[in-house]
């Protein structure tokens, strides 16, 4: 059942609906220790409805394809229960269109994905053999569809292709943990040995183990740290 047929049967039981589909398949292949770990292929559905309902906003959830009806269900019955709502669900519009979808990521294979983290795990190695290295390569296809009560529908496909490369060293009492990735929706952007080339650097200028006094102490955080000052928030 499509976005839009599922908005129609739901608008049978209430006054407003909005529907999206997403169906997916990832391929990750991850390296442990250096070595082969695992490699994986996954595929998975996920269906979502609000309704409104006498002015009550109701909504669920379902990852069965076949489920289209308990869904509405489900979410006609939350509505009783649901939050009071005064908008209405946006219509149609002049939207800018985003590329979301390259299909050089489809057909790259699991070999070629295991080829790229064994260059990237042996890059590691051969600059440092005491790097414990980990690695993780992926690709995702995925199409989705979406449509409201108002008249607002839209379908699209979309990629994803992924690269990272951490490891980590023990020295005495101390454990240093670095590394790099990069993901995008295009597979040429994301170059893995400029990741391996990220990761070296990180463990060159951590060499040498500075000693300082304890104290008041300026701190700099790079774009990266922002992660570290929301993790409150979050």
């Amino acid at each position: 059942m499509t976005a839009e047929q599922i908005v129609e049967q739901a608008t049978r039981q209430a006054q407003a609906a909005e529907a999206s589909i997403f169906y997916g398949e990832s391929m990750p292949v991850s390296f442990e220790s250096g070595r082969l770990k695992s490699i994986k292929t996954n595929q998975s559905t996920n269906m979502g409805l609000r309704v409104i309902v006498d002015g009550k906003l109701g909504e669920s959830h379902s990852t069965d394809a076949e489920d289209a009806e308990g869904l509405i269900q489900r979410a006609v019955e939350a509505a009783q229960f649901g939050k009071p709502v005064s908008f209405r669900f946006p219509g149609p519009g002049d939207v800018q269109e985003v590329q979301t979808y390259d299909k050089a990521v489809v057909p790259v294979t699991q070999a070629e994905m295991v080829a790229i983290g064994q260059e990237i795990v042996d890059g590691l190695k051969i600059y440092a053999p005491d790097i414990v290295s980990h690695a993780t390569v992926g690709k995702s296809v995925g199409r989705s569809e979406f449509a409201n009560s108002s008249g607002l529908s839209f379908s699209g496909e979309g990629t994803h292709f992924s690269v990272s490369l951490y490891g980590n060293r023990i020295r005495g009492t101390d454990i240093l943990w670095a590394g790099d990735g990069f993901g995008w929706r295009k597979r040429a952007v994301v170059d893995h040995l400029k990741i391996l080339k990220k990761t070296i650097q990180w463990f060159r200028w951590a060499e040498r183990m500075a000693k300082i006094t304890s104290g008041n102490m300026p701190v700099l955080f790079t774009p990266n740290g922002m992660g570290v000052l929301l993790l409150a928030l979050q």
